[in-house]
């Protein structure tokens, strides 16, 4: 049973989120932030889930990698927006 518990805390946040963004007047404005807000407690759960404590590892290097990606992401739209 407790083996489940990380899946179904992240599935029960999901879904909570999911309800208020639909419900918040803003949830268009922030789209890409509310998408990250539901995805990543579902991936933090498998992970955990699957791999234990070995988890924290693995979930810690996926967020490094994505903050770096938006970072870079984040640089180029910024000399695009210049530009124009």
């Amino acid at each position: 049973m407790d083996a489940t518990r990380g899946v179904t805390n992240a599935v029960l946040l999901a879904v909570t989120l999911a309800i208020f963004n639909a419900l918040s007047k803003k949830a268009s404005d922030l789209a890409g932030l509310n998408g990250a807000v539901i995805f990543c407690p579902l991936l933090a759960g498998k992970v955990l889930d699957t791999y234990g404590n070995a988890g924290y590892h693995i979930l810690f290097i996926f967020l490094a990698v994505m903050m770096v990606i938006g970072l870079i992401l984040l640089t180029f739209y910024k000399r695009l927006v210049k530009k124009m």
